[in-house]
């Protein structure tokens, strides 16, 4: 199993930051709507108001999104780190030893 499993803690560690540079990115560099309606010659103002309003709601959900994200993957590297601690501890000091040798 362990072929086909392989995650390294450097990756874990640039996903979580490449997920809290686009959380930042999305919530924080999100402009405001504008609060005057739109006029339009042909009528459309109030469609592209409405579409303005579903791309902040999008750009918003993706920020929570990436939040929630680097938040899961900070919770893998802990318990992958205490897992690995368990392991090193429940393991006897000869047993990386070749030859059996303790």
């Amino acid at each position: 199993m362990t072929e086909q499993l392989r995650i390294r803690d450097e990756l874990l560690e640039s996903a979580g930051t490449t997920m809290l540079i686009a959380s930042r990115c999305m919530s924080e560099d999100n402009w405001a709507m504008p609060s005057t309606p739109l006029s339009s010659l042909t009528g459309v103002g109030g469609d592209v108001q409405e579409f303005l309003r579903g791309i902040q709601t999008g750009r918003l959900a993706l920020g929570d999104a990436a939040k929630t994200a680097c938040g899961e993957l900070a919770n893998l590297m802990n318990e992958s780190s205490a897992f690995d601690s368990f392991a090193a501890a429940a393991l006897s000091s000869g047993f990386a030893v070749p030859g059996g040798q303790r």
